[in-house]
Parts: C-alpha cells; sequence; structure tokens
C-alpha cells in the first residue's frame, strides 16, 4: 500500500492535516465527477436524481453503508465549491463512483465502436449506465440486461425510460454455469452483490441462466458485445461457454476481471483462456479494475 493510502485510510489525529491537504489540494477525484455533473437533486432522504451535462439521467436509491473512511474524507476535506453537485456523499457514494467509472475514468469504453453491435448484452446490468451510456451512439441496437437484485431493477427501468431508451429486455436472473436457481448474497452497496461472494449477511434465492440460453431465446445473430461485470462469477461464466463464443463470430467481450478466484485474479486466468480459444486481446485495463477488452 503507497503512503498516500495508508495517510487517507488511516484514523488518527496525526494523519487529518495531511488529510486535508491531500483531498484539498493534491489528489480527490471528487472534483472531476462534480464537472461532468449538471443538476443533482434529492429526491427524498433514500433517493437521488443526477443529469449529466451530456444530457443522461440517473435515479438512485440508496443503501444503508458506511462507506470507507477514506470516501468520507474525501468529501470532509473538499473544496466546497468543487463538490457543489456532490449531495449525501455518505449516502450516494456508489452513484458518484459509477458516474468516474463510466464517464471519467472509464477509457476502456471509448475504444468500443457501438455502431458495430446489433445486439448488447449488459450482464450486471445494476443502474443501466452502461446501455445508456451505449445507447448514445447506438439507439438502435438491441439491449439485454440481465439484472437480478431487485432494488437495483425498479431504479434500472426508471433509468432507461429517462434516457428513452427503446429497444431493451431486462432478464431477472443471474447468469451462471447452468440453469436453475442459486443463493445470491445481497450487499449494503448496490454493485457488490454476488453468486460467488458469500461474505455478506443477507442471502436470497434467485434464479440463474447461462450465457447460450439468452443468446437462444433472445434470437441473437447478428454481431455482440458482451460487457459483465458480475461480482467474481466472470470465470464461472466464460469458462463454461468458451466452446459456444470460440465458434460464434462476431463476439466482443468487456469482463471486469478484477476479483480473486481461488487466490489469483480473474484477469491471469481469462486471458490466456480467451487468446487460446481465438480471441485477440485489444486491451487489459491494469490501471483500472483489470477490464479486458477482447475480440474474435
Amino acid at each position: 500500500m503507497s503512503i498516500i493510502k495508508r495517510i487517507t485510510n488511516s484514523t488518527s489525529m496525526i494523519a487529518k492535516p495531511l488529510n486535508f491537504l491531500i483531498f484539498r489540494f493534491i489528489n480527490n477525484n471528487l472534483y472531476e465527477i462534480n464537472k461532468v455533473i449538471r443538476i443533482a437533486q434529492l429526491v427524498d432522504n433514500n433517493q437521488i436524481f443526477i443529469e449529466l451535462n451530456n444530457g443522461d439521467k440517473y435515479y438512485f436509491t440508496s443503501y444503508k453503508a458506511n462507506p470507507p473512511i477514506n470516501l468520507l474524507n474525501k468529501i470532509t476535506y473538499s473544496d466546497k465549491k468543487k463538490t457543489d453537485k456532490i449531495l449525501n456523499y455518505e449516502r450516494f457514494f456508489f452513484i458518484y463512483d459509477l458516474i468516474e467509472e463510466v464517464y471519467v475514468k472509464g477509457s476502456h469504453f471509448n475504444q468500443i465502436d457501438y455502431l458495430e453491435f446489433g445486439t448488447i448484452i449488459d450482464a450486471g446490468a445494476n443502474i443501466g449506465a452502461f446501455t445508456i451510456n451505449a445507447n448514445r451512439s447506438k439507439k438502435d441496437c438491441n439491449f439485454i440486461l440481465v439484472e437480478p437484485e431487485e432494488k437495483n431493477i425498479i431504479d434500472l427501468k426508471k433509468n432507461l425510460d429517462a434516457n428513452k431508451v427503446e429497444n431493451y429486455v431486462v432478464v431477472k436472473k443471474g447468469i451462471w454455469s447452468k440453469e436453475g436457481k442459486m443463493s445470491f448474497f445481497t450487499s449494503n452497496r448496490a454493485g457488490e452483490h454476488s453468486l460467488v461472494a458469500n461474505d455478506n449477511s443477507n442471502e436470497v434465492t434467485i434464479d440463474v441462466t447461462k450465457l447460450e440460453s439468452i443468446f437462444e431465446e433472445n434470437k441473437i445473430s447478428d454481431s455482440v458485445l458482451i460487457k459483465m461485470d458480475i461480482e467474481g462469477a466472470e470465470l464461472e461464466v466464460i469458462t463454461s461457454s468458451i466452446e459456444f463464443l470460440k465458434n460464434r463470430k462476431n463476439t466482443t467481450l468487456l469482463i471486469e476481471a478484477l476479483h480473486f478466484v481461488e487466490g489469483k485474479e480473474t484477469y491471469k486466468t481469462l486471458i490466456p483462456l480467451l487468446k487460446e480459444n481465438g480471441f485477440d486481446i485489444l486491451d487489459w485495463g491494469n490501471d483500472f479494475r483489470g477490464t479486458i477488452l477482447a475480440k474474435n
């Protein structure tokens, strides 16, 4: 861990003046997030509405989560003129992190030519940010959004409607290597629900489906982009469906592969697997979430 990270994660009194200097003057990503937001309004204590400078709109319902100390320090010690659109950060920090991922840091999103795809599968759709971003470039695309979590689905549908996304299907299931039902571990953070990470106390049972079934049930035959951010289940899904993907041309994969599976980062297993099965690795984001961009 770097010295700066040690300081910003510290709760000691000695670290306070250093945190002030770092987050006020040196390194505060909230300033960049604030710049891309046009309007931020509290709908009520549990929901926020945000419109970005590019016109994209988001509703987000808060979770009862306690953000890490370094996140709280970012807003506590920030220049308030530069974070005037960061409202109730301790309750809504996830939506601001999502905006940063897609609209500030997401260089891997900018490398994709959405115009070449007839269908986009958004596996782990969450509240719809990836689809909404893609829809601005390709409004006649067919979007298949896979999301099992109830609260996320409510915000997802509201956001799709607010952004006039027309050609979409929401699949209320998890994606896995088999059909059936599985335990699903829900988190107090909107983006961390998982089929594999059982360190959360809330467990529910959900329906799961295979990648092949999504293609078959939605009659997908054109060029396709599969975005996958499914909290550690990526390796299970890709490994089980690799023969199907290998034999299907004009397929592009955008996979978040930072999670550890059996003590190893997912991308360290996925990259050679994809190469062995005819995929070119166009990019992998070792600087941001280990995201893999691959195409056959």
